[in-house]
């Protein structure tokens, strides 16, 4: 899992102060709560060494990149052929592009959730719509890629991943450990079921693998 914090650093403080300060709390995270915060690291990076742009109108020049990862992205906005158009400029020929966005056939309580409260919840959420398999991979050709793979990932059940960060903010031990160790669970689950290629396509996320041949 990854968590994702923007903030300003305090005045009179540096990055190397933050990033050291950081690194010395996650160390005494990792010592007292072993089973959730070993092996995993923290990293503290300015925004100013980091491009922050429009997907629509990338602020790269023509043919910049052999590979554009983009997960769970283009769906975040209403003009997504137009961000595919963009992903494909940039890339040189042969460039490959790994995309990922959500899947409208997803088994794991998606299709209520897509085609029931979908006008509910636009009210309360951004614009996430999902989009099937089929139409995800015309969009990708249309813009002069060939597709080299399309699968799908399952991924940890929503009501378990919201659960786990709802109550990720109490002080209740024994509740966040009982998060955590569903959220655990389902990870494993999800593993075992991603092995299953019919599975797999109904998963939460549907995965492009493509190739730039124009």
């Amino acid at each position: 899992q990854v968590l994702r914090v923007m903030a300003r650093l305090k005045p009179g403080v540096s990055l190397q102060q933050a990033r050291s300060e950081m690194d010395t709390i996650w160390s005494q995270l990792a010592r007292q709560y072993p089973d959730s915060n070993s092996g995993n690291i923290v990293r503290v990076d300015s925004l100013k060494e980091k491009v922050v742009g429009d997907i629509r109108r990338l602020p790269f020049p023509d043919r910049s990149f052999d590979l554009v990862f983009s997960y769970g992205t283009i769906e975040h906005v209403r003009e997504v052929r137009e961000a595919l158009a963009e992903t494909a400029r940039v890339l040189r020929p042969r460039g490959r592009l790994l995309l990922f966005v959500n899947n409208l056939y997803n088994l794991f309580a998606a299709p209520l959730l897509n085609l029931g409260l979908s006008p509910w919840l636009k009210k309360f959420t951004s614009y996430e719509p999902a989009f099937s398999p089929q139409r995800a991979r015309g969009w990708v050709e249309a813009e002069g890629f060939r597709v080299i793979r399309a699968d799908g990932i399952i991924l940890l059940p929503k009501p378990l991943r919201y659960f786990e960060l709802a109550v990720e903010g109490f002080g209740f031990s024994p509740l966040r450990r009982l998060a955590r160790g569903f959220a655990g669970a389902g990870v494993k689950t999800a593993r075992r079921l991603e092995r299953n290629r019919l599975l797999r396509r109904g998963g939460e996320m549907i995965a492009i693998a493509a190739e730039k041949v124009i």
